[in-house]
């Protein structure tokens, strides 16, 4: 794991924006001290942006649509020249080479003040977003700034979007199972409203009104006859102006109540949680230009908005301070 110990989670914690990441590299990072950053690219916007509701549809008959991108929008792309060797795997899927990215400076303490300087214009604390950070974007970057003596500001949070995607997933499985369970279980129907609630309705004569119906009674039949119950005032419906909305407030802590803990395993279902299947089975549209580092960011930001608050409240909870982030895998 990139993570060298569970940070202790804050229940008061609050983020102000979220920047989505994405590197491409030479090679896998077989060793973290090894790997040079290709390609760079962040996309910086408000926390508020989430505050929502999760619009997404996975059924195979139902299309989620493509969210609109924030308005207040922030982003940053770079290239850099890796002073290594970019293997031909990594030159296949990112379309980046050695020789294309020849004249093309490497990553240095100018580069590095650019990112620090893109974090600190957004508002504070700020949250780091890549899929599968944890095991490479936040580790790459941890080590390309320690090399040059430099860190992320001390207040940065991070958090890996596709554990995140899979952890509320199962926690709403989970819920769903519980409600319809529930709703298998008999109901009592509800109350109807009278007219007039302060009358009390008689289904049957009462005992008394029997033994004074004269010449009508049959004594046989009232003394095994069971008095009957007298029916109670009907209740009221609740106030009309109730609010029907909870606000936003409201309705994030209790979804940070319900995404307190971590619903899911040590290792995602396979493919599944790929950044690229994702995409195409919740917006059934093809997911272009792959390990492209803005198009994969793009395509991140998308799904981050259809969780919507499911999503900020998951990370409130779980987000991590990018220092705590561990170089040994």
């Amino acid at each position: 794991m990139a993570l060298c110990e569970e940070s202790s989670k804050s229940a008061d914690r609050r983020i102000a924006s979220f920047v989505v990441l994405d590197l491409e590299t030479n090679d896998l990072p077989h060793s973290f001290s090894k790997v040079a950053i290709t390609e760079l690219c962040m996309y910086g916007f408000a926390a508020s942006e989430l505050e929502t509701l999760p619009t997404r549809e996975e059924s195979n008959d139902k299309q989620t649509n493509l969210p609109d991108r924030p308005r207040n929008l922030h982003k940053l792309t770079l290239l850099f020249n890796p002073r290594r060797l970019i293997h031909p795997h990594a030159e296949e899927i990112t379309g980046l080479s050695n020789y294309s990215l020849e004249k093309e400076k490497h990553f240095d303490e100018n580069a590095a003040h650019m990112i620090l300087n893109f974090l600190k214009h957004m508002q504070q604390p700020v949250c780091l977003v890549a899929h599968n950070g944890d095991m490479f974007d936040f580790p790459v970057v941890k080590q390309t700034f320690n090399k040059l003596n430099l860190e992320l500001p001390s207040d940065t949070l991070c958090v890996d979007s596709l554990r995140a995607f899979w952890s509320i997933d199962e926690q709403l499985k989970s819920v769903s199972s519980v409600s319809q369970t529930e709703e298998e279980e008999p109901k009592l129907l509800p109350l109807q409203d009278t007219d007039n609630s302060q009358e009390i309705t008689k289904t049957k004569p009462t005992l008394a009104e029997q033994l004074d119906a004269e010449g009508k009674s049959n004594w046989q039949a009232i003394n095994e006859t069971t008095p009957m119950r007298q029916q109670g005032v009907k209740r009221k419906h609740c106030d009309e102006t109730t609010p029907k909305k909870a606000k936003r407030g409201v309705i994030l802590k209790s979804r940070r109540k319900l995404f307190e803990s971590k619903q899911c395993g040590k290792y995602p279902p396979k493919g599944v949680y790929k950044l690229g299947n994702m995409y195409e089975r919740i917006f059934k549209e093809t997911h272009k230009d792959a390990h492209y580092a803005e198009a994969d960011v793009e395509s991140l930001m998308r799904l981050m908005l259809t969780y919507g608050h499911d999503f900020l409240a998951y990370t409130e909870n779980h987000a991590t301070p990018f220092k705590e982030i561990c170089l040994k895998r």
